[in-house]
């Protein structure tokens, strides 16, 4: 494509034309990565001049753009039109456009681009940004009206959001510099990546009646040594402002020695999240130093409180306290749903007896338990038959050392 539309290639302004509208037509996403050559935007130019046709409609079924690299900016800026849909870019701010003494009059780069983008690409619908950007940059984010999805990687949390009413997909990190003022009133699935300490004010400040999903990636409070009950808070937050969440999932990573021993059990950590009556999907993984409690009551607690799960994980570093073979009865009576389940550890010691089944089958698909058997099982046919017994559709039963 870069050697054909090369003016420097050209045999004529007609002929070259001719053959870039026969192609132009059929081009739908441009995917440009750091180490590939750039289109030279003299490229552009050219076509545009030759055909007396802004170069914004020189591809007029263009959807998707995916540029990263130096001068990402000015190489996606031809192509911005109407029918662009969905925007992965990397920008920079420069320091100097947005030290604290720039006036609304002279916008920084990336403000200008997003201003740009809301009038040349109304229909724009995702926007992926990542790079490094200034609070200030990201204010004309509400020039973007049909904005459904969005992406920000090293940027501030957004100030002025409240007006995408269309947002229904939110990732983003979260800086402690940044105010949140964040209603999104359309929102239904947000991801976050953010220090411990941050999340509760966050989620204070996330309004959507209509949340449907939520996964965070937690990294530990600096200058403390126990972060889960800071955790805990944050859950219990959750589930009072989202009853109707039906995914959660959780990530603690790189968690200071000193855990809590009132929090050793891990369904303490996460007991808020059990009024959440229609959760479909759960997982939480801990990257701590910490060893965590699971028991069979544990078990049966989460089995009875979410009736509508589907896929359950739990990673953590276990202690000497693990759930019993017993455990997965109460997942299949009370999980009718479930289809997936993790667990780092199960004592197998003990195998009960097979009853006969009071309901036919069961859709559990996927049981992998992530390490080996507690102690080795001196029957393996035994367990083989308790588990088809449990659920006929796992075979064989999974598991990781």
């Amino acid at each position: 494509m870069h050697q054909g539309l090369d003016d420097s290639c050209l045999p004529a302004p007609d002929v070259a034309l001719q053959r870039f509208d026969f192609y132009a037509l059929r081009v739908r996403s441009i995917i440009q990565q750091e180490s590939e050559p750039y289109i030279p935007p003299h490229t552009f130019s050219a076509l545009s001049t030759c055909s007396g046709r802004p170069t914004s409609t020189l591809l007029p079924l263009l959807h998707t753009l995916d540029v990263r690299g130096e001068h990402a900016e000015s190489q996606v800026r031809p192509f911005i039109s109407r029918s662009l849909h969905r925007l992965r870019i990397s920008l920079c701010c420069n320091p100097t456009d947005c030290s604290s003494s720039c006036m609304p009059t002279n916008p920084c780069l990336i403000e200008r681009f997003i201003i740009d983008l809301g009038h040349h690409a109304p229909l724009l619908h995702e926007l992926e940004l990542f790079g490094t950007g200034c609070k200030r940059s990201m204010l004309s984010i509400a020039a973007l009206q049909s904005l459904g999805k969005l992406r920000m990687g090293n940027f501030p949390a957004l100030t002025y959001a409240a007006a995408l009413q269309t947002l229904v997909d939110l990732n983003l990190y979260i800086f402690a510099d940044a105010p949140l003022r964040i209603g999104y009133p359309s929102l239904q699935r947000l991801k976050v990546s953010s220090m411990c300490s941050l999340l509760e004010g966050f989620l204070r400040c996330v309004t959507s009646r209509h949340l449907r999903s939520f996964t965070a990636e937690i990294k530990p409070c600096s200058g403390t040594d126990d972060n889960l009950p800071v955790l805990r808070r944050s859950l219990d937050l959750l589930a009072s402002q989202f009853v109707t969440l039906q995914t959660v999932c959780l990530g603690l990573f790189g968690s200071q020695p000193g855990g809590s021993i009132a929090l050793s059990r891990l369904v303490d950590i996460i007991r808020p999240l059990l009024r959440l009556c229609q959760l479909e999907v759960f997982a939480i993984r801990l990257d701590t130093v910490q060893t965590f409690s699971l028991t069979d009551e544990d078990i049966h607690d989460m089995a009875t409180s979410w009736p509508r799960l589907v896929e359950l994980t739990l990673e953590y570093d276990h202690n000497s306290i693990v759930p019993s073979l017993s455990s997965l009865a109460d997942l299949r009576v009370h999980s009718p749903n479930l289809r997936s389940l993790e667990l780092p550890l199960i004592d197998a010691r003990h195998i009960p007896p097979s009853r006969p089944h009071t309901v036919t089958g069961h859709p559990l698909r996927r049981l992998c338990i992530m390490q080996d058997y507690k102690l080795v099982v001196t029957d393996d046919d035994a367990l083989k038959r308790y588990i088809h017994y449990l659920f006929p559709l796992v075979r064989p039963l999974r598991r990781s050392a």
